[in-house]
């Protein structure tokens, strides 16, 4: 799994953190800086309260969601998701 700029939605049905660390398999999490929706340091926790094996890629700036594969650092943010996939899809 990976995930931009996630973390936890009620109305996804992950209300908290310590929820979304349930899932055991490999993550990818990645996120700017200064993302206006989640707070500094989200995917950090979540990477803590994750009993899996993660990823975090953390990237400058404020940017939030897509836009982080659209900004400065888009090829970056594709070109993670890509060897993240591509590690797990040839197992």
């Amino acid at each position: 799994m990976f995930s931009v700029s996630g973390g936890p939605s009620p109305d996804e049905g992950f209300p908290t953190i310590a929820s979304l660390s349930t899932y055991r398999g490999p993550i990818l999490l990645i996120s700017s800086d200064d993302d206006a929706v989640f707070p500094p340091g989200t995917s950090a926790a979540i990477a803590a309260a994750h009993s899996g094996p993660e990823t975090v890629l953390q990237i400058p700036g404020g940017a939030h969601a897509l836009t982080l594969l659209d900004e400065s650092d888009g090829a970056m943010v594709r070109g993670a998701i890509d060897t993240f996939l591509a590690e797990r899809l040839s197992r």
